[in-house]
């Protein structure tokens, strides 16, 4: 193998390289935006809105709530 051949391997195995730890960070980046999200809507729902709506506890919007309000609304 000649020197120039070596100095090409040596690249090739640094790129490799660079592209895991970017992907790597990729990963972490990506994690910690969604923990912030959830952390942030966590906090978002307790402090600023408060323990309780005035029509009760706060709930994620399902189908069957959904169907409930418009059954309420019908009747």
């Amino acid at each position: 193998m000649s020197e120039f051949d070596k100095i090409i391997d040596d690249l090739n195995k640094l790129d490799i390289k660079l592209n895991k730890f970017y992907n790597d960070v990729i990963i972490v980046k990506e994690n910690e935006k969604k923990k912030f999200q959830e952390d942030y809507k966590k906090w978002f729902l307790e402090k600023e809105i408060g323990k309780e709506f005035p029509s009760g506890e706060p709930r994620l919007k399902t189908k069957e709530v959904v169907e409930e309000v418009v059954e309420e609304q019908v009747v």
